[in-house]
């Protein structure tokens, strides 16, 4: 740990570092700043973790804002439910893949799908009808 929180305090820290850190772990939530906040991340390298084996390295592409609707439909097809409601959050969703998650089996994933913005007008009010709502 004092390892991570010297390299996000340091200024200097190198980008392959920060990399090499995120890897091995993910990013911690608790220790601030947060590793893929520091000044010298690479942006362009958050949609790379789509490809990593550990969950905790791979929900870290989702802090792309622009990640392309083929690598969130990957996110969605995960086990963890975790990275299924990042991914129903995230603000360049596809409307197929949200209504999808709106049937998620976890009631976090279906929440979360429900109170992205990109939700349809339309399937929001077929929602709160089936709710009685």
């Amino acid at each position: 740990m004092s390892v991570r929180r010297a390299a996000a305090h340091r200024p200097d820290t190198p980008p392959q570092v920060l990399l090499r850190l995120l890897r091995a772990r993910g990013d911690i939530s608790h220790i601030r700043p947060r590793l893929v906040d520091h000044p010298s991340f690479p942006p362009h390298a958050l949609r790379g973790f789509v490809e990593e084996q550990d969950p905790r390295v791979r929900v870290l592409a989702l802090k792309d804002p622009e990640l392309p609707p083929a690598e969130l439909r990957r996110l969605a097809a995960s086990a963890e439910s975790f990275l299924r409601a990042g991914t129903a959050r995230h603000p360049n969703i596809p409307t197929d893949l949200l209504e999808l998650l709106l049937t998620d089996p976890e009631p976090r994933v279906a929440d979360d799908a429900a109170a992205n913005p990109l939700l349809p007008r339309a399937q929001m009010d077929r929602i709160l009808a089936k709710a009685g709502l």
